[in-house]
Parts: structure tokens; sequence; C-alpha cells
């Protein structure tokens, strides 16, 4: 009900989203809200898809580290498999796993 006041008072719409579950990183009664703006499109100039053809190009942008929902597979991955500790460091490097964790993706 809470969100669904706020949007009224702000008169926007909550038309959709996601809701990440991260188990074991909130304690009990604590929870982290995230708004997110999005823009518009003309009907006729979404991409659907639909012309995609074999041998279009596609361009792949490295990810400045994990996001969102990944934080929670890459904690039971790393904390509950594999037992790696924070202070442990990423193979190849000098930066602990913890410090990778916290890295902010800002870029």
């Amino acid at each position: 009900k809470g969100i669904a006041n706020a949007c009224k008072k702000a008169n926007v719409a909550l038309i959709g989203g996601e809701t990440a579950e991260m188990p074991g990183f909130y304690k009990a009664g604590e929870y982290d809200l995230v708004g997110t703006i999005v823009g518009i499109v003309e009907k006729t100039q979404i991409l659907t898809g639909e012309k995609i053809r074999p041998g279009d190009k596609l361009i792949g942008l490295a990810s400045s580290g994990l996001h969102t929902n990944g934080y929670s597979l890459a904690r039971k991955i790393l904390f509950e498999q594999l037992e790696v500790k924070n202070a442990d460091l990423l193979p190849g490097s000098r930066t602990t796993f913890g410090q990778a964790l916290l890295k902010p993706h800002l870029d």
C-alpha cells in the first residue's frame, strides 16, 4: 500500500518492475527501495527483434562489475559453495573478494 499511495500522491503509474530477493543480506524488517525513470518511444520505433537475421552484428559492452540480482548468486557461490573469505585475494590480482563486491559500478 505504501508504494501505491506514494505513486498516487506523485501522480505517476507503477507499470511493472523487478523484485530482487536478497536472502541473508538485509536484517529482519529492513528493505531497500529503488526507483527508475524510463523514457518513451514511438510504437513504430520499438525494437522487437523481428528484423534480426543471421549475420547481424551484436555489440557487447563491458560491465563494470556485478549488478542488481547478480550479488545474491555471487555471494551464494563464493561464500557458501566455494567457502571464499572476504579477505581472500581474487586470483591474479591484489584485490580482495570483499573489495571487488563493494566496488561501485559508476562507469
